[in-house]
């Protein structure tokens, strides 16, 4: 045989021998699906409770950024977000997904992600978790974006 064809012979049984092992390899089963439940963060109507007709102010120490969040009973969203590089302010919406996790979606994000997902997990002194990282510091009444210095 030529060297091209000892070569394409090889590379078929090579093939064959990797279907055939993984045919006998012990099935895993399957994860279960996570949910608020399963990782003992807060329920979806605890966090409808926490965050609807509230300002919440949360700092993402990772990224250097605090925000103010609004969440109004309508559904939508303002965001108030100082950064690095400065001041940005977004309209959005939020909302609830079939895992129970708590979403919000600012379209007119300019870079990166528009929509994020999280879990809440209480810390204890009216504090919360997402589990992004991101730390929710003060729940206040109302719409009080003002709330972020």
């Amino acid at each position: 045989m030529d060297r091209l064809t000892k070569i394409a012979v090889a590379g078929l049984a090579a093939m064959a021998l990797g279907f055939s092992l993984a045919a006998c390899q012990p099935q895993l089963p399957s994860m279960p699906e996570v949910s608020a439940e399963t990782v003992g963060t807060m329920t979806v109507a605890e966090v409808q409770e926490l965050v609807t007709g509230n300002t919440v102010v949360g700092v993402d120490a990772k990224r250097n950024i605090k925000a103010a969040e609004y969440f109004a009973p309508d559904g939508t969203a303002k965001l108030k977000a100082n950064t690095p590089f400065g001041t940005f302010n977004y309209d959005g919406t939020y909302f609830f997904n079939d895992l129970g996790h708590f979403c919000t979606n600012y379209p007119a994000i300019p870079i990166g992600p528009k929509e994020f997902c999280k879990f809440v997990t209480p810390l204890g002194d009216g504090q919360y978790e997402q589990s992004d990282g991101i730390v929710l510091e003060q729940v206040l009444e109302g719409e009080r974006l003002d709330a972020l210095e």
